[in-house]
C-alpha cells in the first residue's frame, strides 16, 4: 500500500518579483523610518515576510503600526499589509497577489516522519516557514472560525485527516456532531466512534458522550484522573476522544429553535473542556457565524486556542481573537492563530497559511484509511455500563 502522504499533490513556490518588492520596501523604510534596520526577508505561499530591528523601541506603538501598514499598501500596490512587533523586531507581512498554493503534502510528509509522542495534527505553515503542528497535550481544545469560502472546512478536514493518518483507531476516536452534514465522508472512517447529522441525533449522541466521559473518569480514578499518569504506570494506552462540532452555530446558540439540544451541547462542552486535558478528551468546534450569541464568553473561556480565517466584519474578528484583523485576511486559508506560547503561556497571535486539499484528495485519503484499518460505519452504540471498582 502506498504511503498516506503520497495521496496529496505537491506545492511549488514561485519567488518571481521578490527582489524588486524587497528593494522597494527597504528603500522606503530606510527613508521614512531610519531607526529600522533590515534583517531578513522570506517568501512563503501566501505572504512575503520581512523583519526589521527596532533601534528605538519607544517609537513603535499601535498607531504607528497602523499608519505604516496603510502606507505600505500604497507604496507596494497591495492590500491588507500587516505590521506587528515582537520585542526589538518589527515584522511586515505583505499578502501576495501572485500567491502560490500550499498543498497538504508539504507538511504531512514531515509530520508523518515525526516520532509518535503526544497526539497532534498538522494544519499549515506560519509566515516564517515553520509548520503549524498542534500538540493536543499542550493545546487540548480548538476553535476554528471563518466565513463562507474562507477555507474553514478544508482546515477542519486537514486537522482530522492528519490525526487519522498518523494514529490508529486504537489511539484516537472521533465523535462527530454536524447537522449541516459537511463531515459525512468521515462517518465510515475506522476512527469514527459515532456520528450524528441531525439535531435529534445530536441530542442522543450527547448522552452517549456523557457516558463515555463518566466511564473515562472511572478508568482514571486511581491514576490522579490523568491519562498520561495512567500510561506511565500501566504501560497501556487509552484512546483519545475527539468531540467535533462542525457548523456548530445552530446547536450552541442559546436562542436556537431547539434550546434543549443547545443546553445539552453546552453542558458537554463545558464538562469536556474543563477536564479534557488530563482525561484525553478534546473538543474541536468549527463556526461559520462566530457572533457573540454563538461563541460567547462561556465557550471562549474554555477554548482559548483559536484559528480564525477571514470573517465578515470586525465584530466577528473580535469574538474569536479579541481584536480586529481577521476581517482583512485574504481568504483561501489565510488565517490568524491565537494560542498560548508553550514557554511562558502568554497569548500570541500568529499569521498562518492553512494547507489546501481537494475533495478528490479527501476521498482518496479516507478510502486509504478504510482499506488500511477496515471500513466501519458509524452506528449508534450501546450505552456503556459504568465500570465497577475492584
Amino acid at each position: 500500500m502506498a504511503k498516506f502522504e503520497n495521496i496529496f499533490q505537491k506545492s511549488k513556490i514561485n519567488k518571481a518579483d521578490s527582489a524588486r518588492i524587497e528593494q522597494t520596501l527597504t528603500n522606503y523604510m530606510s527613508q521614512r523610518y531610519p531607526w529600522l534596520e533590515f534583517i531578513s526577508g522570506r517568501v512563503s505561499y501566501a505572504v512575503r515576510q520581512y523583519k526589521f530591528h527596532i533601534t528605538v523601541p519607544d517609537f513603535v506603538n499601535t498607531k504607528l503600526r497602523n499608519e505604516m501598514a496603510k502606507n505600505l499598501d500604497i507604496v507596494l500596490d497591495t492590500e491588507n499589509c500587516e505590521v506587528t512587533s515582537k520585542g526589538s523586531k518589527l515584522i511586515v507581512n505583505i499578502p501576495r497577489n501572485d500567491r502560490n498554493i500550499l498543498y497538504f503534502h508539504e507538511g504531512i510528509s514531515e509530520f508523518m516522519k515525526m516520532k509518535p509522542g503526544n497526539i497532534s495534527c498538522y494544519v499549515g505553515e506560519y509566515a516564517d516557514g515553520n509548520p503549524v503542528i498542534i500538540d493536543f497535550k499542550e493545546i487540548p481544545h480548538l476553535l476554528i472560525a471563518g466565513a463562507s469560502n474562507s477555507g474553514k472546512t478544508i482546515c477542519l478536514y486537514n486537522v482530522l485527516l492528519s490525526i487519522a493518518g498518523k494514529y490508529s483507531p486504537d489511539e484516537v476516536q472521533f465523535y462527530i456532531l454536524d447537522d449541516k452534514r459537511e463531515l459525512t465522508p468521515f462517518k465510515d472512517l475506522p476512527h469514527t466512534k459515532d456520528a450524528a447529522f441531525s439535531k435529534e441525533d445530536i441530542n442522543g449522541l450527547i448522552s452517549e458522550i456523557k457516558l463515555a466521559l463518566d466511564h473515562r473518569k472511572e478508568e482514571l480514578a486511581d491514576y490522579q484522573s490523568n491519562i498520561y499518569v495512567y500510561e506511565d504506570i500501566t504501560g497501556k494506552k487509552l484512546p483519545h476522544y475527539f468531540i467535533i462540532f462542525d457548523e456548530a452555530d445552530s446547536v450552541i446558540k442559546r436562542d436556537s429553535t431547539n434550546p434543549i439540544v443547545a443546553t445539552h451541547v453546552r453542558s458537554i462542552i463545558q464538562e469536556a473542556t474543563a477536564q479534557g486535558r488530563s482525561l484525553g478528551i478534546h473538543i474541536i468546534i468549527a463556526s461559520q457565524k462566530p457572533s457573540g450569541k454563538n461563541i460567547d464568553t462561556d465557550i471562549k473561556s474554555n477554548i482559548t486556542n483559536r484559528i480564525c480565517l477571514r470573517v465578515a466584519n470586525k465584530s466577528d474578528s473580535r469574538v474569536i481573537l479579541d481584536e480586529n484583523g481577521a476581517e482583512k485576511l485574504s481568504g483561501k486559508g489565510d488565517a490568524l492563530f491565537k494560542h498560548e506560547e508553550m514557554l511562558n503561556h502568554a497569548q500570541g497571535i500568529y499569521r498562518l497559511q492553512c494547507a489546501f486539499t481537494t475533495q478528490a484528495e479527501h476521498k482518496a485519503a479516507i478510502d486509504y484509511l478504510k482499506a488500511k484499518y477496515g471500513s466501519k460505519s458509524a452506528q449508534p452504540t450501546t450505552p456503556m455500563k459504568k465500570a465497577k471498582k475492584n
